[in-house]
């Protein structure tokens, strides 16, 4: 692409470019950080898989004694090593409390981890359905988690987990949707205003199909898309940013005129996309679009209708004693 523009070297930092990344990242708000860091989980280009937060404290808020200073990303923490995976899926989960639960797929096989404290990343068993596209990851305000894996020969199974035994998660089939032959990805957005309301989106005949919460919620028309990401803010407005062939596109809900985001350059390879709300900001929206060139960063500000800019998407680190750096740690 690249996206991002570069930023002045801060003095005791060290800026580090991100590892080779590829398939589809995933980009969710954590409740670590004083007003909640964003983490970023992406497979590697050959093996496992890297996680990295992004520190989303106030510019004059008190500098951290480790770690990226705000507005900066952290070095990587790689993971789940001997698999090469596809996609990967990271939710901040109120169980544990407070771990991270990533579901990430190699192949058609989709394996569970979890992140807590003291353990770091813990391998927690296989989903009980084969995949043939990217697995989506979300858990509703009500604490139940949601999964949906695209079916080898079309459909996408939706799967619920009671939590109720956390970390031990039992995975059902709750349903199974009806695809334009096999699905390319799926996509579960919860809505913050309705407890146990869950917005599927799947994309598949090379455009993405809403799936309503309910029977008697209207759907969306189909979008053109070749990759895809949504979220919801929060009066529970449902925002789909789509990639195609040349360009970024926001669609801010049904209805809504869509708009460009950015502009990417024609090279043949998939461009993957990853988005989320902020809390501490009901204007504010990240977007993480990994390309060929790397991972690219962008934020939109103020407003639904607000532009995207483009922020520097490269880890700021401080070296430790022995001259290494620190990231994250496991």
């Amino acid at each position: 692409m690249p996206l991002s523009h570069p930023a002045p070297p801060v003095p005791g930092l060290t800026d580090v470019p991100f590892p080779p990344l590829r398939g589809i990242p995933s980009l969710t708000q954590s409740r670590y950080g004083l007003r909640g860091n964003l983490e970023l989980l992406a497979p590697d280009a050959e093996d496992g898989l890297w996680v990295f937060w992004h520190n989303t404290d106030p510019a004059d808020g008190p500098e951290p004694g480790t770690g990226p200073p705000p507005g900066a990303w952290s070095g990587g923490l790689r993971f789940a090593a001997g698999h090469r995976f596809d996609d990967a899926r990271i939710v901040q989960s109120a169980h544990g409390p407070d771990h991270l639960e990533v579901l990430a797929r190699s192949g058609p096989q989709v394996r569970r981890y979890r992140w807590s404290p003291a353990a770091g990343f813990t391998h927690e068993g296989v989903l009980p359905v084969r995949a043939a596209g990217a697995v989506a990851l979300a858990e509703d305000p009500l604490g139940t988690l949601h999964a949906a894996v695209p079916l080898p020969g079309g459909g996408v199974a939706h799967l619920t987990a009671d939590p109720a035994r956390h970390p031990a998660l039992h995975w059902r089939t709750l349903r199974t949707v009806p695809s334009d032959g096999e699905a390319d990805a799926a996509t579960l957005v919860p809505d913050p205003g309705r407890p146990g309301a869950v917005h599927l989106l799947v994309q598949a005949g090379g455009a993405v199909h809403h799936v309503p919460p309910g029977p008697d919620d209207p759907r969306t028309p189909p979008v053109p898309a070749l990759a895809h990401t949504a979220f919801a803010d929060r009066d529970g407005v449902l925002h789909l940013i789509t990639a195609g062939p040349d360009a970024i596109v926001h669609t801010p809900g049904p209805g809504r005129p869509a708009r460009p985001v950015a502009a990417l350059r024609p090279t043949g390879h998939p461009v993957g996309l990853a988005a989320t709300a902020c809390s501490f900001d009901p204007h504010r929206a990240d977007l993480v679009v990994l390309g060929p060139d790397g991972p690219s960063h962008l934020v939109r500000l103020p407003g639904p209708d607000g532009p995207w800019t483009a922020r520097p998407a490269c880890s700021r680190v401080r070296p430790a004693a022995d001259g290494s750096p620190v990231h994250r740690r496991s």
